[in-house]
C-alpha cells in the first residue's frame, strides 16, 4: 500500500470504505473502530496500516474540520445579539413561560377546563440560570478523624488564656 499523493488527499477517495475510514478517524474515532465501522473485519494491524496509507487524506479532513470550527466560532462571535445578557434573558423568559399554566385546548381550539405546565423546561432553564449566576456549589462530605492528646488540649487552653489576658489588658488601656 503506497501512501496517497497530496493531490489525491484533497479529493474524496474513490474507494468508499477508505473514504469512510478517513472521515471517521478525522472525526476522532480510534483506528480499529473506524476500520470495523467502514466495513472491514476488525483487525488492529490492518487498521494501523490503512491509517498510514491514508494519512494525507485524514490530515486534509482534519484541517477542514478545524477551519470549519474556527469559522463557526468566528460567526458566533460576530453575532452582536448573542451576548451573555441575551442568553440570561432568554432563559428567564423560558422559565417564566414554562411555569405558566396554559389551558388545554380541544380540536376546535376551545379550552377544556384543564391546564398544563412544563416543569422540566422550567427546571432546566432555572438550573442553567443558577449555574451561570454561581448559585450552585458542589458539596462534598469529608470524614476525617483527628486525634488530640491531653497535652495539646492543655497547650491550646494556655494559649487561649494568654490571648484573653492580652485582650483584656488592651481593652483596659483603651478605656483609660
Amino acid at each position: 500500500m503506497l501512501p496517497l499523493t497530496p493531490e489525491q488527499a484533497g479529493a474524496p477517495l474513490r474507494n468508499q470504505k477508505h473514504e469512510l475510514f478517513s472521515q471517521l478517524v478525522a472525526s476522532g474515532m480510534r483506528n480499529q473502530d473506524a476500520y470495523e465501522r467502514a466495513g472491514f473485519k476488525r483487525d488492529r494491524h490492518n487498521a494501523a496500516r490503512l491509517h498510514t496509507k491514508l494519512r494525507p487524506r485524514i490530515d486534509t479532513l482534519m484541517r477542514a474540520r478545524e477551519r470549519a470550527a474556527i469559522e463557526s466560532a468566528a460567526t458566533a462571535q460576530a453575532q452582536p445579539w448573542l451576548t451573555r445578557d441575551y442568553v440570561i434573558d432568554a432563559l428567564r423568559e423560558n422559565a417564566e413561560r414554562a411555569m405558566q399554566a396554559t389551558p388545554v385546548l380541544d380540536a376546535k381550539g376551545a379550552p377544556t377546563g384543564e391546564y398544563r405546565w412544563d416543569g422540566s423546561v422550567a427546571n432546566k432553564a432555572l438550573e442553567l440560570l443558577g449555574k451561570e449566576l454561581g448559585m450552585f456549589i458542589e458539596r462534598r462530605s469529608i470524614d476525617q478523624t483527628v486525634s488530640i492528646t491531653e497535652d495539646q488540649i492543655t497547650e491550646a487552653d494556655r494559649i487561649l488564656a494568654e490571648s484573653a489576658a492580652k485582650l483584656k489588658a488592651l481593652r483596659a488601656t483603651k478605656a483609660n
